[in-house]
C-alpha cells in the first residue's frame, strides 16, 4: 500500500491493491510520502481479504476507504486462519482485471 503512492507518482498504472490483513489501510502515509495525484490514488481498486473472525474490523476498513474517496472497494471474507488466502488472491486478480475493463 505504501508503494502505491510512489508508483502513481511515477505514472505507473496501478491495477489494484490487495490487502490481506485486518490492519488499517494506510494510504494516507503513501500519499504524504510520495505526494501523488489524489484523484489518481482514489481510482485504485482496493480488495480487502480477511478471515471471518475479523469481519467487523474489515467492514470498518472498507467504510473508511470509501469515506476517504476510494471508489472501488471490495471485501472478501473467508473461513480459516489469518493468512494470505490463495483463493481470495485469485478473486482479487480477476476483480482487478474486470475493473480495468470498465
Amino acid at each position: 500500500m505504501l508503494a502505491s503512492g510512489g508508483l502513481v507518482k511515477q505514472e505507473y498504472n496501478v491495477a489494484g491493491c490487495f490487502l490481506g490483513s485486518a490492519w488499517k489501510p494506510r494510504f494516507e502515509d503513501s500519499m504524504e510520502t510520495f505526494r501523488p495525484s489524489t484523484r489518481l490514488m482514489r481510482r485504485i481498486p482496493v480488495f480487502l481479504s480477511h478471515c471471518k473472525e475479523d469481519t467487523e474490523k474489515n467492514e470498518e476498513n472498507a467504510e473508511s476507504l470509501e469515506d476517504s474517496g476510494f471508489k472501488d472497494v471490495h471485501l472478501d471474507v473467508y473461513e480459516g486462519d489469518k493468512y494470505m488466502n490463495p483463493e481470495s488472491l485469485a478473486k482479487a486478480l480477476k476483480w482487478f482485471e474486470e475493473q480495468e475493463k470498465e
